[in-house]
Protein backbone atom coordinates (compact mmCIF):
# COMPACT_ATOMS: atom_id res chain seq x y z
CA UNK A 1 0.00 0.00 0.00
CA UNK A 2 1.80 3.48 -1.01
CA UNK A 3 1.19 5.91 2.37
CA UNK A 4 1.40 9.57 2.39
CA UNK A 5 4.78 9.10 4.21
CA UNK A 6 5.89 6.54 1.36
CA UNK A 7 4.96 8.66 -1.48
CA UNK A 8 6.80 11.55 0.43
CA UNK A 9 9.61 9.74 0.77
CA UNK A 10 10.10 9.14 -3.15
CA UNK A 11 9.65 12.65 -4.23
CA UNK A 12 12.10 13.70 -1.24
CA UNK A 13 14.43 10.82 -2.85
CA UNK A 14 13.76 11.18 -6.22
CA UNK A 15 14.42 14.80 -6.25
CA UNK A 16 18.10 14.29 -4.19
CA UNK A 17 18.46 12.29 -7.52
CA UNK A 18 17.45 14.95 -9.77
CA UNK A 19 20.45 17.03 -9.42
CA UNK A 20 23.30 14.57 -9.40
CA UNK A 21 25.86 13.76 -12.67
CA UNK A 22 26.69 10.32 -14.02
CA UNK A 23 29.50 10.48 -11.95
CA UNK A 24 27.61 11.14 -8.68
CA UNK A 25 24.57 9.27 -9.12
CA UNK A 26 24.73 5.92 -6.81
CA UNK A 27 24.70 2.72 -8.75
CA UNK A 28 21.49 1.46 -9.97
CA UNK A 29 19.39 4.02 -10.13
CA UNK A 30 19.18 4.25 -14.09
CA UNK A 31 18.06 2.37 -17.17
CA UNK A 32 19.80 -0.49 -19.62
CA UNK A 33 19.62 0.41 -23.16
CA UNK A 34 16.79 -0.01 -25.04
CA UNK A 35 14.59 -0.69 -22.17
CA UNK A 36 10.72 0.77 -21.82
CA UNK A 37 12.31 3.89 -20.61
CA UNK A 38 14.79 4.54 -23.21
CA UNK A 39 12.71 3.43 -25.28
CA UNK A 40 9.66 6.43 -24.37
CA UNK A 41 12.69 9.10 -24.76
CA UNK A 42 12.83 7.82 -28.38
CA UNK A 43 9.01 8.24 -28.78
CA UNK A 44 9.40 11.84 -27.38
CA UNK A 45 12.64 12.89 -29.35
CA UNK A 46 10.70 11.32 -32.79
CA UNK A 47 7.11 12.92 -31.77
CA UNK A 48 9.17 16.45 -31.08
CA UNK A 49 11.73 16.16 -34.52
CA UNK A 50 8.05 15.16 -36.56
CA UNK A 51 5.96 18.15 -34.69
CA UNK A 52 9.04 20.54 -35.23
CA UNK A 53 9.59 19.74 -38.78
CA UNK A 54 5.78 19.57 -40.28
CA UNK A 55 5.62 23.22 -38.50
CA UNK A 56 8.95 24.46 -39.46
CA UNK A 57 7.28 23.17 -43.58
CA UNK A 58 4.74 25.38 -43.40
CA UNK A 59 5.98 28.70 -42.00
CA UNK A 60 6.87 31.27 -44.28
CA UNK A 61 10.49 32.77 -44.61
CA UNK A 62 10.11 35.14 -41.10
CA UNK A 63 8.50 31.86 -39.43
CA UNK A 64 11.75 29.56 -40.61
CA UNK A 65 14.39 32.10 -39.75
CA UNK A 66 12.68 32.28 -35.99
CA UNK A 67 12.74 28.74 -35.73
CA UNK A 68 15.99 28.42 -36.54
CA UNK A 69 17.29 30.74 -34.28
CA UNK A 70 15.07 29.50 -31.67
CA UNK A 71 16.77 26.02 -31.89
CA UNK A 72 20.08 27.57 -32.31
CA UNK A 73 19.90 29.68 -29.04
CA UNK A 74 18.53 26.81 -27.21
CA UNK A 75 21.35 24.41 -27.86
CA UNK A 76 23.30 27.06 -26.38
CA UNK A 77 21.46 27.96 -23.47
CA UNK A 78 21.38 24.50 -22.64
CA UNK A 79 24.97 24.20 -22.43
CA UNK A 80 25.74 27.08 -20.66
CA UNK A 81 22.77 25.98 -17.93
CA UNK A 82 24.69 22.59 -17.87
CA UNK A 83 28.13 24.51 -16.82
CA UNK A 84 26.21 26.69 -14.06
CA UNK A 85 24.07 23.69 -12.83
CA UNK A 86 27.57 22.00 -12.20
CA UNK A 87 29.26 24.44 -11.02
CA UNK A 88 26.43 25.83 -8.65
CA UNK A 89 26.40 21.90 -6.85
CA UNK A 90 29.81 21.88 -7.07
CA UNK A 91 30.31 18.98 -9.34
CA UNK A 92 31.96 20.57 -12.13
CA UNK A 93 35.64 19.48 -13.05
CA UNK A 94 37.38 19.95 -16.21
CA UNK A 95 35.91 16.49 -17.95
CA UNK A 96 32.66 18.70 -18.16
CA UNK A 97 33.95 21.70 -20.72
CA UNK A 98 32.11 21.95 -23.85
CA UNK A 99 34.50 20.18 -26.37
CA UNK A 100 32.51 16.88 -26.85
CA UNK A 101 31.32 16.01 -30.53
CA UNK A 102 27.88 17.34 -30.24
CA UNK A 103 29.51 20.60 -28.32
CA UNK A 104 30.56 21.00 -31.83
CA UNK A 105 27.85 20.13 -33.88
CA UNK A 106 26.14 22.53 -31.46
CA UNK A 107 27.97 25.15 -32.51
CA UNK A 108 27.85 24.28 -36.06
CA UNK A 109 23.69 24.90 -35.76
CA UNK A 110 24.39 27.94 -33.89
CA UNK A 111 26.67 29.54 -36.41
CA UNK A 112 23.88 28.49 -39.33
CA UNK A 113 20.84 29.72 -37.75
CA UNK A 114 23.14 32.96 -37.68
CA UNK A 115 24.35 32.78 -41.50
CA UNK A 116 21.63 30.71 -43.26
CA UNK A 117 22.74 31.17 -46.41
CA UNK A 118 25.99 29.20 -46.02
CA UNK A 119 25.70 25.58 -47.60
CA UNK A 120 28.83 24.47 -45.68
CA UNK A 121 27.40 25.11 -42.35
CA UNK A 122 24.09 23.66 -43.27
CA UNK A 123 25.78 20.15 -44.76
CA UNK A 124 28.09 20.14 -41.76
CA UNK A 125 24.83 19.93 -39.61
CA UNK A 126 23.89 16.99 -41.13
CA UNK A 127 27.01 15.17 -42.04
CA UNK A 128 28.55 16.26 -38.44
CA UNK A 129 26.29 17.44 -36.08
CA UNK A 130 23.23 14.79 -36.63
CA UNK A 131 24.99 11.46 -36.75
CA UNK A 132 27.00 12.20 -33.17
CA UNK A 133 23.42 12.80 -31.96
CA UNK A 134 22.22 9.98 -33.28
CA UNK A 135 25.25 7.85 -31.76
CA UNK A 136 24.43 9.41 -28.69
CA UNK A 137 20.66 8.71 -28.20
CA UNK A 138 20.65 4.95 -29.71
CA UNK A 139 23.91 4.83 -26.91
CA UNK A 140 23.26 7.48 -24.00
CA UNK A 141 26.04 7.72 -21.65
CA UNK A 142 23.76 9.57 -19.53
CA UNK A 143 22.07 6.24 -19.02
CA UNK A 144 23.03 5.63 -15.22
CA UNK A 145 20.99 8.83 -14.32
CA UNK A 146 17.25 7.98 -13.25
CA UNK A 147 14.67 9.11 -15.56
CA UNK A 148 13.98 12.45 -14.46
CA UNK A 149 16.96 13.91 -13.78
CA UNK A 150 18.44 17.44 -14.27
CA UNK A 151 21.19 16.20 -16.62
CA UNK A 152 19.64 13.76 -18.44
CA UNK A 153 16.82 15.66 -19.22
CA UNK A 154 19.32 18.61 -20.83
CA UNK A 155 21.12 15.87 -22.48
CA UNK A 156 18.42 14.15 -23.98
CA UNK A 157 16.58 17.91 -25.21
CA UNK A 158 20.06 18.88 -26.54
CA UNK A 159 20.64 15.89 -28.96
CA UNK A 160 17.29 16.04 -30.30
CA UNK A 161 17.30 19.54 -31.62
CA UNK A 162 20.98 18.69 -33.45
CA UNK A 163 18.98 15.67 -35.02
CA UNK A 164 15.90 17.90 -35.90
CA UNK A 165 17.46 20.63 -36.93
CA UNK A 166 19.46 19.40 -40.41
CA UNK A 167 16.17 17.69 -40.92
CA UNK A 168 14.15 20.57 -40.57
CA UNK A 169 16.35 22.48 -43.61
CA UNK A 170 15.83 19.41 -45.79
CA UNK A 171 12.12 19.06 -45.72
CA UNK A 172 11.73 23.14 -45.76
CA UNK A 173 14.09 22.71 -48.82
CA UNK A 174 16.53 24.83 -48.02
CA UNK A 175 18.99 22.04 -48.34
CA UNK A 176 19.91 18.84 -49.85
CA UNK A 177 22.69 16.50 -49.12
CA UNK A 178 24.99 15.84 -50.96
CA UNK A 179 28.56 13.81 -50.82
CA UNK A 180 29.91 16.90 -51.46
CA UNK A 181 29.58 18.21 -48.59
CA UNK A 182 31.45 15.13 -47.20
CA UNK A 183 34.83 17.13 -48.13
CA UNK A 184 33.64 20.20 -45.90
CA UNK A 185 33.41 17.95 -43.00
CA UNK A 186 36.67 15.66 -42.75
CA UNK A 187 39.32 18.01 -42.72
CA UNK A 188 36.91 19.78 -39.85
CA UNK A 189 36.73 16.56 -37.90
CA UNK A 190 40.46 16.03 -38.69
CA UNK A 191 41.94 19.38 -37.19
CA UNK A 192 39.44 19.17 -34.06
CA UNK A 193 40.77 15.51 -33.32
CA UNK A 194 44.10 16.65 -33.62
CA UNK A 195 43.47 19.44 -31.50
CA UNK A 196 41.45 17.82 -28.51
CA UNK A 197 43.86 14.73 -28.61
CA UNK A 198 46.88 16.95 -27.56
CA UNK A 199 44.43 19.42 -25.20
CA UNK A 200 43.13 15.55 -23.68
CA UNK A 201 46.77 14.34 -23.17
CA UNK A 202 47.95 18.10 -21.38
CA UNK A 203 45.24 17.79 -18.91
CA UNK A 204 44.42 14.31 -19.06
CA UNK A 205 40.93 14.34 -20.53
CA UNK A 206 38.73 11.82 -23.41
CA UNK A 207 37.09 14.55 -25.48
CA UNK A 208 35.80 13.11 -28.60
CA UNK A 209 36.14 9.46 -26.81
CA UNK A 210 39.90 9.27 -28.54
CA UNK A 211 41.63 8.21 -25.62
CA UNK A 212 40.17 5.20 -24.24
CA UNK A 213 36.51 6.44 -24.12
CA UNK A 214 35.78 5.59 -20.56
CA UNK A 215 32.95 7.13 -19.86
CA UNK A 216 30.71 4.97 -22.80
CA UNK A 217 30.68 1.42 -22.14
CA UNK A 218 31.17 0.05 -25.56
CA UNK A 219 33.59 2.15 -26.47
CA UNK A 220 36.24 1.39 -23.79
CA UNK A 221 35.32 -2.20 -24.31
CA UNK A 222 36.35 -2.02 -28.18
CA UNK A 223 39.15 -0.07 -26.97
CA UNK A 224 40.40 -2.51 -23.95
CA UNK A 225 39.82 -5.14 -26.97
CA UNK A 226 42.07 -3.22 -30.04
CA UNK A 227 44.10 -0.56 -27.85
CA UNK A 228 44.64 2.55 -29.98
CA UNK A 229 43.75 1.04 -33.32
CA UNK A 230 40.03 1.07 -31.74
CA UNK A 231 39.60 4.78 -33.63
CA UNK A 232 39.02 2.63 -37.09
CA UNK A 233 35.89 1.92 -35.40
CA UNK A 234 34.91 5.62 -35.69
CA UNK A 235 35.94 5.46 -39.31
CA UNK A 236 33.66 2.60 -40.30
CA UNK A 237 30.74 4.02 -38.05
CA UNK A 238 30.99 7.39 -39.73
CA UNK A 239 31.76 5.56 -43.30
CA UNK A 240 28.43 3.53 -42.69
CA UNK A 241 26.06 6.73 -41.53
CA UNK A 242 27.49 8.81 -43.71
CA UNK A 243 26.54 6.27 -46.87
CA UNK A 244 23.09 5.83 -45.24
CA UNK A 245 22.41 9.86 -44.82
CA UNK A 246 23.81 10.39 -48.59
CA UNK A 247 23.84 7.63 -50.40
CA UNK A 248 19.33 8.10 -50.81
CA UNK A 249 19.68 11.84 -52.32
CA UNK A 250 22.53 10.69 -54.72
CA UNK A 251 20.46 8.20 -55.95
CA UNK A 252 17.39 10.57 -56.40
CA UNK A 253 19.52 12.68 -58.29
CA UNK A 254 20.81 10.40 -60.66
CA UNK A 255 17.66 9.11 -61.32
CA UNK A 256 16.56 12.93 -62.42
CA UNK A 257 19.25 13.70 -64.08
CA UNK A 258 18.73 10.43 -66.18
CA UNK A 259 14.90 10.93 -66.53
CA UNK A 260 15.57 14.37 -67.82
CA UNK A 261 18.37 13.25 -70.12
CA UNK A 262 15.78 10.24 -71.65
CA UNK A 263 13.13 12.89 -71.74
CA UNK A 264 14.85 15.43 -73.64
CA UNK A 265 16.37 12.98 -76.64
CA UNK A 266 12.53 11.81 -76.87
Amino acid sequence: MLTKTTLCNIIIYDMNDFWKTSETIEPGKGWPFFSPPHFLWLAICVFFIVAATISYGRCGEKGRNIWRLALGIFVEVNTVADQIFLIATGQWNRFHLPLHLCCFGAFIVTAHAIFPKNKTLAGLTYALSMPGAVLALATPNWANLPFWNFSALLSWTFHIVLIAYPIMLIVGGGYRPSFKDIRATVPIILGAIAIIYGLNILIDTDFLFINGADSVGWMHAVYLLMGRSYIIIFVVIMAVLWTIEFLPFSLVKRHRIRARAVKSSV
